[in-house]
């Protein structure tokens, strides 16, 4: 299946905030599709630490979109 799985998230990360947790697949970033990591990080760069964005990810059958707050990393 397309998309980033996440391994981890770290506690007060944006992730965690986010309800994001180990195992979801991240499947969109600001409505933009990403198939895998390098679509991922290629869609990251159009946004600063700080920026709000819609993150769309999968756990198991359901798809869930939450706002994410971006960190510097």
């Amino acid at each position: 299946a397309a998309g980033v799985r996440v391994d981890s998230v770290v506690d007060g990360s944006p992730a965690v905030a986010a309800g994001i947790a180990k195992g979801d697949i991240i499947v969109a970033l600001g409505g933009k599709p990403v198939a895998d990591l390098n679509e991922f990080t290629a869609a990251l760069r159009g946004y600063s630490p700080g920026d709000r964005v819609a993150v769309t990810f999968r756990r198991g059958a359901e798809e869930i979109t939450k706002e994410a707050a971006l960190a510097a990393r």
